[in-house]
């Protein structure tokens, strides 16, 4: 062959060859499109997510009054202890500071009641009731609650 009709021969392959690479080229940037529009909505969905958990939490650290007076209170062992028999609002503040547990006494009679702040309780959300980490002891030595002293 001579070296015109290699050079004819060449062209073909050459544009196959160029074709191909960007070819390849083309599919490589259409990869990382999607990768990226993918990677875009997997972190549009968790913002999402996320901003839908952190409502759910703030919608459910808000309930009535009548939801809470009533409920149970147990020790951190799950021992009863009493039921929250009132809560104490400041009307300047907006907050309720205290909740007032009432424990002991015969079939609800006699209860001595004590004012606790409401941080020391935590809600146990699968049993409904709050834990207290105090034992029955301490409260029975605590300073009672008597609504004439607020």
């Amino acid at each position: 062959m001579n070296n015109r009709t290699k050079l004819i021969a060449a062209i073909p392959l050459t544009t196959v060859l160029l074709a191909g690479a960007a070819f390849g080229q083309q599919t490589t940037r259409d990869q990382q499109r999607q990768q990226q529009q993918q990677t875009q909505q997997e972190t549009r969905q968790h913002t999402d997510q996320r901003a839908q958990d952190r409502h759910a939490q703030a919608r459910s650290m808000h309930v009535l009054s009548g939801e809470i007076i009533g409920k149970g209170v147990v020790d951190r062992r799950g021992e009863r202890l009493g039921k929250i028999g009132d809560l104490v609002v400041d009307l300047r503040k907006g907050e309720t500071p205290y909740a007032v547990l009432a424990f002991g006494g015969t079939l609800g009679f006699n209860r001595d009641q004590i004012a606790v702040p409401m941080e020391f309780f935590s809600w146990d959300q699968q049993e409904e009731r709050f834990v207290l980490n105090a034992s029955k002891d301490q409260l029975e030595n605590a300073p009672g609650f008597h609504k004439d002293l607020l």
